[in-house]
């Protein structure tokens, strides 16, 4: 392709998101059918003839294809957002409990969570009330047929691309939806904030922020019919017949390609029936595979990833065996991101504890996010469970609130360095870039981004740091620079050679951008 970007020929093991296509990939039987025992069925969560599925999978209002472009996402651009769904019509209003399920405690669950049940409506409803502030994109199709959906957040999203990027996803386990409310509300906060609080104006005109509120859209669903599944994507090929419902699927953060399986059967499990299953084969699923196309765009600088289940935030890397870089920045950040969070309910007064890991684990999202592209990816575990309370829950999610502010304020303001990389004639060019300060020993290879060029990292201080950019052909070029407390990011560009192949990204820069699903 003319104008391809250098560097980018290197395809990351299934992060073109192929088979994401706008086709039910998942057999018929699989989405609407009752769970064994007969414990209930998906109605009413998004199934085949649901409206929380979405429209069917051939509208292109609710389905884009994902490109094969290597790491980037399609081109196909749908119209505009249909009317407002009004709430009788809504798929909460059609959920109903599963056979034998106790009435007060499905109730309670209900009015908690109940809401993220409505996601598609609630994201076009957030896209209706702040057009010039938001962009949905389809990421993808789950097995089961339903839309992941991101939402993208800037004055103007349609320039925010060029800007760095940050990732904040919730419910990569179907039964944590308390960390999807974490999402969702940041979103609204963002939104709200816009025109009244100076911080937030600084994110959305600096920043663009994408927010992925439910990564495993089909585990969310079986968990309403069963509460003790969802914590797995129910994946349709991996359902030994006489294997209890809670057992389908493959586990999602496990699935990543980065050291996936390292630990055997210690940190994630071959075995389809296991909780921690990893899937047949490193990103096999569509869900891994959305997210790890996305970045593979985008380059987030900064990311967290919500979970429910303790509380503490996880630093990179934390897979065991894995060398961290020296100074690990990002354990610094995560001090930082720590200090900002009040005692979080039921956790008493003690402070957010910053960690490797809980226990030894493999194939994560946060450190596939970290060694493909130097993301600074934190895992926020922000409660011990998810709280079958509307006011627990309520007082979780405001507790928490304060992390990706925390995150945003640490890269604006410093320390830190960005900056572009393009060839003699303005072309954007993916070339290796190093802080020859910070070492490296995971075999990392952090590039700029091939649609323009950009990089951006958090820095562990302070003082005089060298960057190094390695293009795909000739030397490198190093730059210095100096970086000053309260100075924000320091910035610093680089003009390589113009290689005799394609240089810049050109035209395959603007084919990778992901596809809107309404027009601003």
């Amino acid at each position: 392709m003319a104008g391809a970007c250098s560097g980018c020929e290197g395809d990351r093991a299934h992060a073109t998101g192929e088979g994401l296509s706008g086709a039910d990939s998942g057999p018929a039987a699989s989405a609407g059918t009752a769970s064994p025992g007969g414990t209930g069925t998906l109605a009413g969560v998004g199934t085949d003839r649901d409206p929380g599925r979405g429209p069917p999978l051939a509208d292109a209002a609710a389905r884009t294809e994902v490109g094969h472009v290597p790491g980037a996402l399609g081109a196909l651009t749908a119209p505009a957002l249909p009317p407002r769904v009004p709430d009788a019509e809504r798929p909460s209003a059609k959920l109903k409990p599963p056979k034998g399920a106790a009435a007060a405690p499905w109730k309670r669950l209900f009015d908690t969570y109940g809401k993220l049940v409505d996601l598609d409506p609630i994201l076009d409803d957030f896209h209706r009330e702040h057009p010039k502030q938001t962009e949905i994109v389809t990421l993808g199709a789950t097995h089961e047929g339903r839309a992941l959906k991101a939402l993208l957040i800037a004055d103007t999203p349609s320039l925010a691309r060029g800007r760095p990027a940050m990732l904040l996803n919730g419910a990569h386990h179907g039964d944590e939806p308390l960390s999807a409310m974490i999402v969702l509300d940041a979103i609204e906060a963002l939104l709200a904030g816009a025109g009244k609080d100076p911080k937030i104006d600084r994110y959305l005109s600096e920043l663009a922020v994408w927010c992925v509120p439910l990564v495993n859209r089909d585990g969310f669903a079986h968990f309403w019919v069963d509460f003790g599944a969802g914590r797995k994507n129910g994946r349709p090929s991996e359902r030994p017949a006489t294997a209890p419902f809670a057992s389908w699927g493959v586990d999602l953060n496990r699935n990543y390609p980065f050291r996936w399986g390292a630990h055997g059967e210690v940190g994630s499990s071959k075995t389809p029936e296991r909780r921690s299953y990893r899937g047949p084969e490193p990103g096999s699923e569509p869900e891994t595979r959305a997210i790890m196309a996305l970045s593979e765009r985008e380059h987030f600088v900064g990311s967290i990833s919500y979970h429910i289940g303790t509380v503490a935030l996880l630093a990179p890397y934390t897979i065991d065996g894995v060398l961290q870089p020296e100074p690990n920045e990002a354990w610094l950040v995560a001090e930082h991101v720590a200090r900002a969070i009040p005692s979080v309910p039921m956790f008493g007064s003690r402070a957010v504890p910053v960690r490797k890991n809980l226990y030894t684990v493999d194939g994560t999202d946060q450190d596939h996010l970290r060694h493909a592209h130097g993301t600074l990816a934190l895992l926020f575990e922000s409660a011990a469970r998810s709280w079958e309370n509307p006011d627990l829950a309520r007082r979780a999610v405001e507790a928490i609130r304060p992390s990706w502010g925390a995150l945003f304020d640490r890269y604006l303001d410093g320390p830190s360095v960005e900056g572009h990389v393009r060839d003699e004639a303005g072309r954007p060019v993916s070339a290796r870039v190093e802080v020859v300060e910070v070492k490296t020993h995971a075999g990392e290879d952090w590039r700029s981004r091939c649609s323009d060029g950009f990089f951006g990292r958090y820095l562990p201080g302070t003082g005089t740091f060298t960057v190094r950019v390695t293009p795909g052909e000739g030397p490198a070029v190093e730059k210095t620079v100096e970086v000053t407390e309260g100075k924000g990011r320091a910035a610093i560009d680089f003009v390589v050679p113009a290689s005799d192949g394609a240089s810049g990204c050109g035209e395959a820069g603007e084919s990778e951008k992901p596809a809107k699903d309404a027009a601003n």
